[in-house]
């Protein structure tokens, strides 16, 4: 329990240090936030997003790292970035997490994201391309099966999916 809290307590750390070395804090009047910034009221675009990526890369080389997952179906680049304190290095028993944003329905789009639609260069809807894991979750459940936290090890269907979900 001991090592969880410290595990915790350490990512708010990284976290937090993480966010001021990108948005520092100032002491100057409201009038110089970023809260006017057109940078946070628009989606960017690729070329916008890479751009941004690497600023903060250069911002915080420690701690993160920026490379591509996969190729869209247009040949595009899938660029992510890591936040770790050793980034680039899977570490066993470390915790992690992905996030993923506007991915669902859910999730405030504008108006720009809604005239743009969901689907990419196929005209496949890329919510709705990938694998049911629930279904599997509870078979395995009703069969009683005692592990099952790596479905996708179990998961064997014909459907074909798209470059996207597959770098997912």
């Amino acid at each position: 329990m001991a090592s969880w809290h410290m595990n915790s307590l350490y990512f708010l750390f990284l976290f937090s240090t993480t966010v001021n070395c990108l948005f520092p804090f100032s002491s100057s009047s409201s009038s110089d936030d970023n809260s006017g910034s057109s940078e946070w009221k628009e989606y960017h675009n690729q070329k916008q997003l890479e751009e941004k990526f690497a600023e903060i890369a250069k911002k915080c080389p420690h701690h993160t790292q920026v490379y591509s997952i996969g190729k869209s179906v247009q040949g595009r680049d899938l660029v992510v970035i890591e936040f770790s304190t050793n980034p680039g290095t899977h570490e066993s028993l470390k915790p992690e997490m992905k996030y993923i944003g506007n991915m669902h329905g859910n999730e405030a789009i504008g108006h720009r994201g809604w005239l743009i639609g969901r689907t990419n260069a196929h005209g496949i809807d890329l919510n709705r391309n990938f694998p049911d894991l629930d279904s599997m979750f509870y078979y395995f459940e009703n069969m009683e099966v005692n592990r099952y936290d790596h479905l996708l090890e179990y998961f064997k269907d014909d459907h074909s999916y798209e470059p996207e979900v597959q770098a997912i």
